[in-house]
């Protein structure tokens, strides 16, 4: 099994309708496309996107020690294009 398919079945999670994917909730209600493995820069700082958080994004930032930082999903956030 590759990364990314073992990070999609990761991402997946049981709700009471059903199963939704990774980000589901974020790219449908902000019109989105967020995923794994995205670039993206938040207030400022690089860094890559690499959990789903619910509805915040987990980040893990180029120079920060902490390894994973939810974030909000549109909030001074600007996503590279895959």
């Amino acid at each position: 099994m590759t990364v990314e398919e073992e990070s999609a079945l990761l991402a997946k999670r049981l709700t009471a309708e059903g199963v939704i994917t990774a980000f589901e909730y974020i790219n449908k209600t902000y019109g989105l496309n967020v995923h794994i493995g995205q670039r993206v820069t938040v207030h400022g700082s690089p860094g890559v996107v690499t959990e789903d958080r619910g509805r915040y994004v987990g980040v893990s930032f180029d120079d920060h020690p902490i390894p994973v930082i939810s974030c909000h999903p549109t909030w001074e956030t600007v996503y590279e294009a895959k």
